[in-house]
């Protein structure tokens, strides 16, 4: 299956669960708020555009399930935003399928969570940032969606899924996608975690606007690892926390580690 296909059903089993949790607790603003959030940040933001070239392309591979994906989605989505929104939720499910007569969504079962995988919506976290990223410095630098950019990507702690790669190349209308051993000169720079993003483009690289963004971001990142190190050097939270929210930290602090030796070693190579 297509990664993005895995992430979208995870994401939706995720909040499933999560919605249903906070029904039984009776927060409903919580659970109002993050339907909200995963129909309009996630599926239409992020899914909608990662499928429109297999719904376009008729003999596209893997265009039957991308519909299947977008009508399962968005059938358990009306039903979860039911509760809050019953007429306009009962008039699109209606216009989803033909219905029988005396049918509706209310009288359905909610959705029943399943298992979601976490590995792949970490792995996609981590390229939504990046793409973000992205076009945050074509908008900056003021670099068209036309106009050619290369990334190259320097992984350590296998934090960077090379298999979504072509994600990141679709998203970021980029020429190519690259993992590198080496730093790449020339070329505006970012972090996400501890992948070290290089974005080459044809405009010449301001070494003084870029130290200045290095050291703005090594001074928020040590502040990050102080926060962690402050858990992780509490013997009571240590001892009494459950053990994945432990090891939750223990990735943080490698992570925050990771990303400040390559932050040091860019700005040591900008002197």
């Amino acid at each position: 299956a297509v990664i993005s296909d895995k992430w979208i059903l995870s994401r939706m089993n995720t909040i499933i669960s999560e919605v249903t949790e906070n029904l039984e607790k009776y927060e409903l603003g919580i659970g109002l708020q993050k339907v909200y959030e995963f129909i309009w940040e996630e599926f239409c933001d992020w899914y909608i555009e990662l499928v429109k070239p297999r719904l376009y392309d008729r003999e596209a591979k893997g265009r039957i399930e991308a519909l299947y994906i977008l009508n399962e989605v968005l059938k358990n989505a009306m039903k979860l935003l039911h509760p809050f929104m019953p007429f306009i939720t009962e008039e699109l499910w209606q216009l989803m399928s033909p219905r029988k007569e005396g049918e509706s969504i209310m009288i359905q079962l909610q959705p029943q969570p399943r298992p979601a995988n976490k590995q792949v919506i970490a792995d996609f976290e981590i390229v939504k940032e990046a793409i973000t990223q992205v076009r945050a410095i074509r908008k900056e630098k003021n670099i068209g969606t036309k106009d050619p950019v290369r990334i190259y990507v320097k992984s350590a702690n296998n934090t960077y899924n090379p298999s979504l790669g072509e994600v990141l190349l679709k998203m970021t209308q980029a020429e190519k996608i690259e993992l590198t051993e080496t730093k790449i000169s020339n070329a505006f720079t970012f972090m996400v975690r501890a992948a070290e993003f290089f974005v080459e483009t044809q405009q010449k690289i301001d070494v003084e606007e870029e130290r200045k963004k290095i050291i703005d971001e090594l001074s928020y990142t040590r502040g990050f690892l102080d926060t962690v190190m402050k858990k992780l050097n509490n013997d009571r939270f240590v001892a009494n926390a459950p053990a994945q929210v432990v090891e939750l930290e223990q990735k943080k602090r490698r992570d925050a580690e990771a990303k400040i030796a390559a932050l040091e070693a860019r700005l040591k190579e900008l002197q």
